[in-house]
């Protein structure tokens, strides 16, 4: 089956407590090259529109390349894990180490 694209990627904003997709991009590909053409896609599109994207605190997932795409981006933002990728590693990692029985049974 051919393949045409990786990875869904959404670039939500966080709006009154809610985190609302903004745009989405389909990947071919998750180096760290691929997440900064994003985010500085997404600058571009947006000043063109008369919005400064700022970034001072992003939420992001658990990817090595995304947080450090971020940082390159934009220097002085603060990277934060979220928390439903957090808790889905942590189960995950429970799986692999064969606790999960026991984490159901108590």
């Amino acid at each position: 089956m051919l393949k045409f694209f990786n990875q869904l990627f959404p670039v939500p904003e966080l709006n009154s407590g809610h985190c609302v997709p903004r745009v989405f991009f389909l990947l071919t590909n998750k180096p760290q090259t691929s997440y900064e053409d994003v985010f500085r896609y997404t600058i571009v599109e947006a000043t063109k529109l008369g919005v400064n994207v700022f970034a001072t605190t992003i939420y992001a997932d658990f990817v090595s390349a995304m947080h450090s795409a971020l940082t390159t981006v934009w220097p002085s933002c603060e990277v934060k894990p979220r928390r439903i990728h957090f808790g889905q590693c942590c189960w995950r990692t429970m799986q692999s180490l064969g606790l999960s029985q026991q984490y159901g049974e108590e």
